[in-house]
């Protein structure tokens, strides 16, 4: 099982932005909980399934807990149910078998399902280790693995080389303490020094490297080893090849192990590893949706985007559940994007209407000149070739009373009302946006086509549409995208971040400036009336809109409006209509509005 947290903290193995980290954390998230669900369907099926009758109380897998000193201590959450075996040197409380682990061998064969041992293999002498590692696959089963952590020693040595520093200074905080790199090397000095025992010294140290080729050595069919934070190796090694057949009890558990392993080195951007894990995992149970997708995000964090799209595929072609099938067909189109981008394919452009309105005015409340400046220029660059006027109202009390005064001091045929920090990625905006309104009435870049509550959010994920990136580093954004589809002909509410509406649908609904008095609201209400009133409502997908924003959904101010709108529209809602919840969404990094606008075209 993972570790609570959405994306483990990278730190002297690699770096990573936020919302890289954010992303990759939530992500691996919802892939574990879809997996888990699904292999313990498989392994039920297959009890119901045996000749054998149910037991009660039949027997749980057993993990022997090789040197873990304290059942207190915690072992990762995957064992959870679990029959933990401790084993132990010496007899103490909760030590469930007295045994030096170099004389496993003489113990009774195969009956562990899994060896857990953490930072305990590091005490042996080195000649010692493969007499301990040759028990371990000694005692587990032929469907069985075994799980090792040990300090990561070529990480230890480049740090201290590259820092220079005092070996006795601290190299990290832990629970016992604070870890030196003389602790990391010798073992810890506290420790030894309380006890007075010589055997938490430490006599041998592992690279990764060495680590797999002791495992290997010692029997065990495939291995993987993971460079972990806090100079850490982690080693996940199978005693029976993934190839070999299982019971789906025993492929369960390892398949388990090898997503846990697989999502971690992603997660680690060791991108080679988790690849590797997820095509063992694959081998044993090819039908989890899951494996193929956490195989395809590997891939194409490499850069083999045209290997990516077909992992991707092949998830899809699982049929998955919600999220991962919105994430499968996103990753998938922005791997053929990546590709074909970098073989020179570009994007298409849309063709502007033979008719245009005489004038397009653009409204935009904003105190903030710095903002007001660079959205008027995205608009200038945008309708290039289009007339248009930008009209700003400076002091505006609220977008509702602002978009109204901005309304009315418009020119325009057609009227865009837009937040003030926003940035364009679609080099055709104009031809884009003026081909919907062909069609529309009204026209926003996220929307439902289900207004079941009030927000627009609120639909689920069937009944969403559109897409909104937020700008990253080095020029890349961050798309979300809202539901299943991309465009909506038909849409009942929209989000305010953009709307454009032909100027009589605009007049005639208006903004309700009274009701809604701040900065949230005014964009379920005004658009709901327009559906309400007739009006054709449309989420454009491919307008490919930048906000700075990455919107506060559930923040106080914004509950207070939705309360607003709630009581405003009741009658409209559908029966026992109450306040929305936060959505489950996603996003993918592009790293341009080229390969955006590529991958919005795949996915259109």
């Amino acid at each position: 099982m993972l570790p609570t947290g959405a994306c483990l903290v990278k730190t002297s193995l690699g770096c990573a932005s936020e919302a890289d980290r954010a992303r990759k954390q939530a992500l691996e998230w919802r892939m574990f909980e879809q997996i888990r669900r699904l292999v313990s369907s498989r392994a039920s099926e297959e009890s119901a399934a045996s000749d054998a009758p149910a037991v009660a109380g039949q027997a749980a897998p057993s993990v022997l807990n090789v040197g873990g000193g304290l059942k207190s201590i915690a072992i990762p959450p995957r064992y959870a149910g679990w029959n933990q075996v401790l084993l132990d040197i010496k007899a103490a409380p909760g030590v469930d078998l007295v045994c030096d682990a170099r004389r496993l061998g003489e113990l009774p064969g195969e009956r562990f399902d899994a060896v857990y041992c953490s930072h305990n293999l590091e005490h042996y002498y080195h000649h010692e280790v493969p007499r301990v590692l040759a028990g371990f696959g000694h005692v587990l089963k032929e469907s069985g693995f075994c799980e090792i952590r040990v300090p990561d020693m070529q990480a230890v040595f480049e740090h201290a080389s590259a820092a220079g520093e005092d070996l006795e200074a601290t190299l990290y905080e832990a629970e016992a303490g604070p870890v030196s790199t003389l602790d990391v090397i010798y073992g810890f000095g506290e420790q030894i020094r309380r006890s007075g025992e010589p055997y938490y010294a430490h006599k041998t140290g592992f690279t990764a490297l060495t680590l797999e080729r002791a495992l290997r050595q010692a029997g065990f069919a495939e291995v993987f080893v993971l460079r972990q934070p806090r100079f850490e190796l982690r080693a996940l090694a199978l005693k029976r090849a993934s190839t070999q057949p299982r019971r789906a009890k025993d492929a369960a558990r390892a398949l388990d192990a090898l997503y846990d392993y697989g999502s971690g080195a992603w997660q680690l951007s060791q991108y080679a590893a988790a690849a590797r894990a997820a095509r063992a995992a694959i081998a044993i149970d090819a039908t989890l949706p899951a494996l193929h997708y956490l195989l395809g995000c590997a891939l194409l964090d490499a850069d083999h985007c045209q290997a990516a799209q077909g992992a991707f595929d092949q998830a899809l072609a699982l049929a998955p559940e919600y999220p991962l099938a919105l994430q499968a067909r996103l990753c998938a189109a922005l791997a053929r994007a990546r590709h074909e981008l970098a073989a020179g394919v570009l994007p298409r452009l849309a063709e502007a209407p033979a008719q245009r309105p005489q004038l397009v005015s653009i409204v935009i409340c904003s105190a903030r000149p710095e903002h007001l400046a660079r959205a008027s220029a995205a608009y200038d660059r945008a309708f290039a070739g289009v007339a248009h006027e930008v009209v700003a109202v400076r002091d505006a009390r609220s977008l509702a009373e602002g978009y109204n005064r901005g309304l009315a001091a418009s020119r325009g045929e057609l009227v865009v009302f837009s937040h003030d920090d926003v940035d364009i990625a679609a080099s055709d905006f104009a031809a884009r946006l003026l081909k919907h309104m062909e069609s529309a009435d009204v026209v926003g870049v996220a929307g439902t086509s289900q207004a079941v509550t009030a927000s627009w959010l609120g639909a689920g994920w069937l009944g969403l549409a559109g897409q909104i990136a937020v700008p990253g580093e080095d020029g890349r954004l961050t798309v979300t995208a809202f539901g299943s589809r991309l465009a909506a002909g038909a849409a009942q509410a929209l989000d305010g971040v953009f709307l454009a509406c032909r100027r009589e649908a605009a007049l005639k609904i208006g903004f309700d400036a009274e009701t809604f008095d701040g900065w949230h609201g005014y964009d379920f209400d005004f658009s709901f009336r327009a559906h309400l009133a007739g009006c054709r409502c449309a989420v454009a997908g491919d307008l490919l809109l930048v906000h700075d924003s990455a919107g506060s959904f559930d923040s106080p101010h914004w509950r207070r409006y939705c309360e607003r709108a709630l009581a405003k529209h009741r009658r409209a809602l559908p029966e026992g209509a109450g306040m929305p919840r936060q959505p489950q969404l996603y996003s993918v990094e592009v790293r341009s509005g080229a390969e955006w606008q590529l991958m919005t075209d795949y996915l259109l």
